[in-house]
């Protein structure tokens, strides 16, 4: 695609592949506001304010002065201090062997609570819950029902929870769900909160998680302890060649 120009502020240029640069580097809501056209002409005015403002202060001198100066060199070592840990850190990786080892070595560390997947409907009165009853058992979806009366927010996903362990919800509530088979509704549940009706959409049994649910989270951690182990190594190395003292005496409680 042709890296057109969108600005100019005086002669310096900005263009898509600049606009493109800098939404890359947003958050995702940021992003998701950049995919409309208004998002982008906004986003292309701040750059345009941007540049001006830099250009102005070029024109007054003001990276000479002895404060910006300052902080620039501030700017640079805190920098070039993590450019010299990430060349130290470098040659860190890990196996698949590696990762493997880990999880068939340390089992206890990824079992897992048994989980349910449920949904409700959440209403006011014990009467408004015996109405919905009444149509679940005229054959009316729980989706609909619960869109149509629940007070949850949960009423835009058809009443649906997601999925959730032991001690998340309240005692009433999980007590009922978690005695339910996949797929059953629950009779009325009076909490604190109004009366449910539940239903068990999965169920899933406490045990050991899968190798895959946890490979990518083993390799990060292990990653890191090797790269603290090249670290340690090579700070360890410099220090015959640098004067260190530390006064541990001259810090206050």
């Amino acid at each position: 695609m042709e890296n057109k120009i969108l600005a100019k502020v005086n002669d310096k240029e900005i263009t898509f592949d600049d606009l493109e640069a800098v939404i890359a580097y947003g958050s995702e809501q940021q992003k998701e506001a950049y995919k409309q056209k208004e998002g982008k002409v906004a986003l292309l005015n701040q750059l345009a304010i941007q540049e001006m403002i830099y250009l102005d202060a070029l024109e007054k001198g003001l990276e000479n002065e002895d404060v910006f100066k300052e902080e620039m060199e501030i700017l640079k070592a805190n920098r070039l201090k993590e450019y010299a840990i990430a060349k130290m850190i470098e040659g860190a990786y890990v196996t698949e062997e590696e990762i493997r080892n880990f999880y068939d070595s340390n089992q206890q560390q990824f079992s897992s609570g048994s989980t349910i997947s449920a949904s409700h409907i959440l209403v006011k009165t014990e009467e408004e819950a015996k109405a919905i009853q009444d149509q679940l058992n005229q054959g009316k979806e729980f989706e609909e029902l619960a869109k149509e009366n629940s007070t949850c927010p949960s009423k835009n996903n058809g009443g649906s929870l997601g999925t959730f362990g032991r001690e998340q919800m309240v005692p009433e509530f999980e007590e009922v769900a978690f005695s339910l088979d996949r797929g059953e509704i629950s009779d009325i549940v009076k909490t604190e909160f109004g009366y449910h009706i539940i239903r068990v959409d999965d169920k899933q049994e406490a045990g050991i998680m899968k190798y895959g649910q946890v490979r990518d989270n083993i390799e990060a951690y292990l990653l890191n302890e090797k790269r603290a182990m090249l670290f340690a190594e090579a700070a360890d190395a410099m220090k015959k060649d640098f004067n260190i003292e530390i006064y541990e005496d001259r810090i206050e409680e």
